[in-house]
């Protein structure tokens, strides 16, 4: 028995861009400040196991981080978020402070976000460009 794709979702076609509507930079940026969610939960584990600063300390700025990545991520359509996801780069190579391990991976972290922005920006402007185009081409 198969079913019928929904009426929401266009039917995946192999070779072709994705929908119009989906951005590129979006799912860049969703991807990268979703993983570093993780990324700071995990570095509060490690920073309080290894006794590398008192709980009072490592708690409140993990969640801090952690709250500032999910109010990123509920913003990111518009320039707040955007905003917001460069802060969480920020506050990610900061936290090397107390775990040095996080200067690293705050760096990496924040590169992998100046990708997402320039390089998805980019995509974004050539899947529009080729929609026109497609859409120019049809008309005629």
């Amino acid at each position: 028995m198969t079913t019928a794709p929904s009426s929401d979702s266009p039917p995946a076609r192999p070779g072709l861009p994705a929908p119009a509507g989906r951005s590129v930079r979006h799912l860049f940026a969703v991807a990268t400040l979703g993983t570093q969610v993780f990324v700071f939960g995990f570095a509060g584990l490690v920073a309080y196991g290894l006794r590398l600063a008192p709980p009072e300390v490592i708690w409140p700025v993990v969640g801090f981080a952690v709250a500032l990545c999910l109010a990123a991520l509920a913003l990111l359509r518009g320039l707040p978020g955007r905003i917001l996801g460069s802060l969480v780069q920020v506050v990610s190579i900061l936290a090397g402070l107390i775990i040095p391990m996080m200067w690293i991976l705050g760096t990496v972290f924040a590169a992998l976000w100046i990708l997402a922005m320039v390089l998805g920006a980019k995509i974004d402007r050539e899947k529009a460009a080729y929609a026109a185009a497609e859409a120019g081409g049809r008309t005629r």
